[in-house]
């Protein structure tokens, strides 16, 4: 199959977006992965100070993600995505600089601040401008070109970088600040990006009242707090530990620590190869029966994991860790084709991005209680313990995601796709989809 017939047709608009996003995780993928060493060994901060600035990441979101929701509903999401991004450099570079813990405090705040206020505005901008049959492939191809950009800056920066040379680690967050203002240029420069189906005329008074209740409104819609729940669960159980639990794992079974890298690589890999074929597959099928495979598909990564601690050191046990690795990757594609875009339509268009900034706030929390129940079970050798745990915990959504499917409309869960007895595609501008 031609790889040009698995990308699917987008407006300008959207790969402007995608664009700017894949540019700016590259200068991304040039510093996260070195950012607690640079801390650590060249800047000389104690481990839990270290720590400690990583976690502001996670605080300063908490108060990010609601404001670039709310900014995106006031304003239009263009202009707060523009600013988060500007913010995002500024932190960014700030890092270059950084010779005291206050200097990394500030550095993580500024652009913890830009980034969460990027996410759920970038979220809304791209479901805005797309109709909404092309929701399910925009939010695929995002998820596919970020993995791309984070991959290529990771490469980048293993040839650039020498934890022995400060001047190495300045160049790296040097361009990751680049790449965030270009991004910012992409996206302020050029035709203004406007919605593709957004709400006038008869609905003006609707918008007022809901802006007017704001975030009340939000956590008035319970399938929007059910998709908040679910999110968070398998964040905490999924994203939240993959980057934790395999390491340690690794580590532990005396897995060389220059081998860790394929690891990760083959995930990201396989989340390029992936995307495009999955979201092909899951054309006209239940969102919800899509991430009820992505839950277990995840629980079954977390048992191959267990597997490989049952093993004797040696080879099998990389193998069968990069076996978990694929096994999560095969999961995590299914992921951008259902709940962001599951998101984006039962939302109302005038409360998109409180929407969306709800949603992401899903993610920020997953993120910090993942890793504090991971360093509990592990600071105490309860490896097992934990891993049996995510298990259970991927499992457990799969009757609540049920319970979403019960409650949703079935026009709304239905990914879009060939229509029946028809050659016409979700592509094709002449289809229509039904109304909600």
């Amino acid at each position: 199959m031609p790889v040009q017939s698995l990308v699917p047709r987008l407006p300008p608009a959207a790969w402007r977006i995608l664009g700017a996003d894949a540019l700016s995780a590259v200068g991304t993928g040039l510093t996260l992965p070195f950012l607690m060493v640079y801390l650590h060994t060249v800047c000389g901060f104690a481990v839990e100070v270290a720590g400690s600035v990583l976690a502001t990441f996670g605080l300063v979101s908490l108060v990010g993600n609601p404001l670039g929701g709310w900014l995106s509903d006031r304003c239009g999401p263009q202009r707060p995505l523009v600013a988060g991004l500007a913010l995002s450099a500024l932190g960014t570079a700030g890092w270059a600089v950084v010779s005291q813990p206050w200097h990394a405090f500030t550095a993580a705040t500024i652009a913890a601040l830009g980034i969460s206020v990027c996410w759920p505005a970038q979220s809304a901008l791209l479901a805005s401008v797309v109709e909404t049959h092309q929701r399910t492939s925009v939010f695929s191809v995002g998820h596919m070109t970020l993995n791309m950009g984070l991959g290529t800056g990771a490469l980048i920066a293993a040839l650039l970088v020498d934890p022995r040379q400060l001047g190495t680690f300045t160049l790296l967050y040097l361009l990751d600040a680049v790449t965030f203002l270009a991004a910012a240029g992409i996206v302020a420069l050029g035709a203004p990006l406007s919605g593709a189906g957004s709400t006038r005329g008869p609905q003006e008074g609707a918008a007022l009242r809901d802006r007017q209740s704001g975030y009340r409104h939000v956590v008035r819609d319970g399938v929007l707090v059910l998709l908040w729940l679910i999110t968070a669960l398998l964040v905490t159980a999924g994203f939240a530990q993959f980057h934790i639990a395999i390491p340690i794992v690794a580590v532990e079974a005396g897995v060389p620590a220059h081998r860790l890298g394929m690891i990760f690589a083959v995930n990201t890999i396989g989340v390029v190869v992936f995307q495009l074929v999955a979201l092909r597959m899951v054309r006209s099928r239940r969102r919800t029966r899509v991430a009820m495979i992505l839950a277990v598909l995840w629980a079954m990564c977390w048992c191959i994991v267990i597997l490989a601690v049952r093993l004797p050191p040696g080879p099998l046990v990389l193998a069968t860790l990069l076996t978990a690795s694929a096994v999560f990757a095969l999961g995590e594609v299914l992921l951008a084709p259902t709940l962001p875009a599951l998101v984006n339509d039962i939302a109302p268009e005038r409360l998109r991005g409180r929407y969306n900034g709800a949603h992401t706030l899903a993610y920020t929390v997953g993120f910090v209680v993942g890793p504090l129940l991971s360093a509990s079970a592990l600071g105490n050798g309860e490896t097992v313990l934990l891993l049996v745990g995510l298990t259970s915990v991927c499992l457990a959504t799969v009757p609540l995601i049920y319970v979403l499917e019960r409650r949703l409309n079935p026009a709304v869960n239905l990914t879009p796709g060939r229509l029946a007895g028809s050659d016409i595609s979700d592509d094709d501008p002449n289809v229509s989809t039904p109304a909600r």
